[in-house]
């Protein structure tokens, strides 16, 4: 009998409840599957019991809760031969909606007995994985003030009210950088890497394919507060090609090697740099349900 894992994180924002998804789950067990629901306790817990479930013969496991939970059973199922699946909860469920998962848990699960596997990238952060972005310098230092009471009480606006503060505060930094093994020192205000296209919940880079075995670097400059607030805001509107001071790349690597500047991964503060950035092409299996019309066996 094929196993699967559902790893449930209680405290994301709209998450199902344990009977929701144990009856969604006794559905697919009459088709031949042996589903078990695990709930995280604290941080670092869907790692742990993503690898657990992994060893353990799951051949599935489901992360169920936002971004963060996605990011900790990805790296949790980092060199195991179970794939990853969804059902998204959370704040914003970003790279659930660009996997083109829906929100119902039992529909989520079709992806057991209608599924199709995915070999997608995943971006590193000194090995660590991340499925969306990383960031360096501005918005890894929102992230990083936002407490976990104030995101609680908050949401999304609590990001917000940060952002705009750091905008107008920050200032940028000369920083020392190696990209694919090329020097560069440019005054950096921030520098995100992209492995998907959107960025919370934004479309902000068009080109960008989990699936392309490189990452989208956006490197922000600014002397200036002003310059720095026009330079951010055209590539959180999708606007940084119309930007002199926004240097759109693809890139394999990055290297940061001035110490001192927050980083985050997938909205998890990752500390400071230096810290080295890379891609793991087609690393990552993901398997997610067909889409209407959708033909073909699954993988």
């Amino acid at each position: 009998m094929p196993r699967a894992t559902i790893i449930r994180n209680p405290v994301a924002s709209s998450v199902p409840s344990r009977e929701t998804l144990e009856a969604a789950a006794r559905k697919f067990a009459e088709a031949g599957w042996s589903i078990e629901i695990v709930d995280t306790q604290r941080k670092g817990d869907a790692q742990r019991l993503a690898r657990k479930a992994a060893l353990s013969g799951s051949s599935v496991v489901f992360a169920c809760g936002g971004d963060g939970t996605a990011n900790d059973v990805a790296n949790g199922l980092a060199a195991t031969e179970s794939a990853m699946s969804l059902i998204p909860a959370g704040l914003t469920n970003v790279f659930a909606r660009e996997m083109g998962v829906p929100t119902e848990p039992e529909k989520a699960l079709e992806a057991l007995t209608n599924g199709r596997l995915r070999k997608v990238d995943v971006g590193t952060a000194d090995g660590r994985r991340f499925l969306l972005q990383a960031g360096i310098g501005f918005d890894a230092e929102v992230i990083r003030s936002v407490t976990p009471a104030e995101k609680h009480t908050f949401g999304k606006a609590a990001f917000i009210a940060k952002g705009v503060k750091a905008l107008f505060s920050r200032r940028a930094k000369k920083t020392e950088l190696m990209v694919d093994g090329r020097p560069a020192e440019p005054n950096l205000f921030w520098l995100m890497l992209a492995n998907s296209a959107s960025y919370a919940g934004v479309k902000v880079a068009e080109d960008t394919a989990a699936e392309d075995g490189r990452l989208t670097s956006y490197l922000v400059e600014g002397e200036g507060p002003l310059t720095a607030v026009s330079s951010a805001a055209s590539v959180l509107l999708n606007r940084a090609s119309e930007s002199d001071n926004v240097a759109v790349d693809k890139v394999e690597q990055i290297e940061v090697s001035t110490p001192g500047l927050p980083v985050h991964a997938d909205g998890e503060d990752l500390g400071d740099t230096p810290m080295r950035f890379g891609v793991e092409p087609h690393a990552l299996p993901l398997l997610v349900p067909k889409t209407e019309g959708e033909e073909g066996p699954s993988n």
